[in-house]
């Protein structure tokens, strides 16, 4: 077979993203190798993709992949005669030619095959992800004789597979899982501008991560909804609050049937937005957010990040019990001892639920709040750090609260453990920190004591300002502390996390650069975590 014929072959073949990278690998061989393929003494490697990566790992329609290493092992007689790598990021014409002579420092005449040589490349994504390996069958490598090697692919993975994407784009909307490997997708909005959400949804979806099918649900009767949330209790999801399409909070709140994969009339709460929310026995705890009215001086001050709030609304400290035994009843409890606050983290605890930190109108806050069924509630501690937009998850050994952002605005990486000392007082204590700062992400128990962090911003940043997106996955041990187990496909900021099972979570939608730019747009893919591995193809 001829070299044109060959390559013509492979070309067909290969799907366009990874005859991209394969284009890129040949064509830097002779340049990145210094090596000027004399006549006479250099070979035609002709490549043939015989087993391929997925051939769109961004789910973006065309991958960009940018060849980052470039191994060469070759041997004569079981002896390494040259191991030579180099960095290339840069798209060329795709020239075959391997100059033997420069390859191996051998003098004038080279007239002797080369056994067992393997071209090892690697693949990254347009985020710096990691996402395919390849290498060539050993060969023997002729001076004049072209040569035809198979190129096997082998997937390492990102940290990440995708699922089905969802039908609408959105951010800061909710994914409360079911139970059953099923997710709940609830609200957001489908854009941002100056700051400000644009096309306020309802929207809901259910994603089956274990099928890989996700269905758009009825919404008439449902109100659009952001800044809201969607608490999953048994037999389904209560859905609360959160801003309407004009800004205003909303006092309404409405329960999905999980079983049914339908929704209840809405019925009244007090309106609020911003706020936290936690399951406890057979109900809800929904406690602080932003609220309308109140005196001028308690307004909250604009937020650290590309994401607002409308002007004019402040913090409130009102707790309440959203009983769902029967038809549903709100009950107060005691306000928040900490003082009023926007955006605090909550999760269950015992038979209790914490509530952490926040933005009051004295600014962030560290105050711990414990709301167990014995009692009304009270302050039993404070962070080690004050923070507001904090992600919290129950494990096994407590409730880890971490990230968040600090008065400054800058993401935070320090954590703390609230965790029951005795029957019924929780005490809190430093945890491990992560690698780095972060925000707007959010954080899932995974079992076994165990959570992983995924997505957030990583630098500080105002509306307009430069944002730095977390590509990075990070996991929590008990024993161990946090440590990087791989990377997202996307980064995205602002999107919904939710568990899926023992060891397992997902990320949808969330908001990203477009075109390379700091403009925010919303996404539609859904991932789903898995611990970096290497998977043969």
């Amino acid at each position: 077979m001829s070299g044109t014929t060959a390559r013509a072959d492979a070309r067909a073949r290969t799907p366009a993203p990874l005859r991209r990278l394969l284009l890129v690998c040949l064509a830097a061989l002779p340049a990145g190798l210094g090596c000027e393929g004399a006549p006479g003494e250099s070979v035609d490697l002709i490549l043939d993709v015989v087993a391929v990566a997925e051939p769109d790992p961004l789910g973006a329609g065309e991958a960009d992949f940018k060849v980052a290493s470039l191994d060469l092992v070759g041997l004569q007689e079981g002896q390494v005669l040259f191991r030579q790598a180099a960095d290339v990021f840069d798209e060329g014409a795709g020239l075959t030619a391997l100059d033997l002579r420069g390859l191996t420092g051998a003098g004038a005449d080279l007239d002797f095959p080369l056994e067992e040589v393997t071209l090892l490349l690697s693949g990254f994504n347009a985020i710096g992800a990691l996402v395919a390996q390849g290498a060539t069958e050993p060969v023997r490598l002729v001076v004049g004789e072209p040569v035809r090697a198979s190129l096997l692919f082998a997937r390492v993975d990102t940290g990440s597979r995708l699922a089905a994407a969802l039908a609408q784009p959105r951010w800061g909307h909710t994914a409360t899982p079911l139970g059953d490997g099923r997710l709940l997708v609830f609200g957001g909005a489908g854009g941002l501008r100056d700051g400000q959400p644009t096309e306020v949804l309802a929207a809901p979806e259910i994603v089956d991560l274990t099928t890989g099918e996700i269905r758009a649900l009825e919404a008439d009767g449902l109100t659009a909804r952001i800044h809201h949330s969607a608490t999953p209790v048994a037999g389904g999801v209560l859905v609360l609050g959160g801003l309407d399409a004009g800004g205003a909070p909303l006092g309404t709140a409405v329960l999905f049937d999980a079983v049914h994969e339908t929704f209840g009339s809405e019925f009244t709460v007090s309106p609020r937005a911003a706020h936290a929310a936690a399951a406890r026995g057979d109900g809800v705890v929904v406690a602080g957010g932003v609220v309308a009215g109140g005196e001028p001086e308690d307004a909250l001050a604009p937020l650290p990040g590309p994401v607002q709030i409308p002007a004019g609304l402040g913090a409130t400290d009102s707790v309440e019990f959203i009983q769902l035994a029967g038809e549903a009843v709100v009950a107060p409890l005691a306000p928040l001892a900490g003082g009023a606050r926007a955006f605090p983290a909550a999760a269950a605890l015992g038979d209790g639920v914490v509530v952490a930190g926040g933005l009051g109108p004295g600014g962030v806050s560290a105050a711990v709040d414990w709301y167990p069924q014995s009692d009304s509630g009270r302050q039993v501690g404070a962070l080690g750090r004050p923070r507001m937009a904090a992600a919290a998850a129950t494990l096994a050994g407590g409730v880890l609260v971490s990230g968040g952002t600090d008065d400054q605005g800058t993401p935070l990486g320090s954590g703390s453990l609230v965790f029951l000392a005795g029957e019924t007082s929780p005490e809190v204590g430093d945890a491990p920190a992560m690698a780095g700062g972060r925000s707007g992400f959010g954080l899932v128990a995974l079992g076994a004591g165990r959570a992983v962090a995924l997505g957030g911003q990583t630098t500080p940043a105002t509306v307009g300002g430069d944002l730095a997106l977390a590509s990075r996955i990070e996991e929590y041990d008990p024993a161990a502390g946090f440590a990087e187990t791989g990377a997202l496909r996307l980064s995205r900021l602002h999107a919904a996390v939710a568990g899926r099972g023992p060891g397992l979570a997902s990320i949808c939608g969330g908001l990203a650069p477009t075109g390379g730019g700091d403009v925010l747009a919303p996404l539609s893919s859904v991932e789903i975590y898995l611990p970096a591995q290497e998977v043969p193809r």
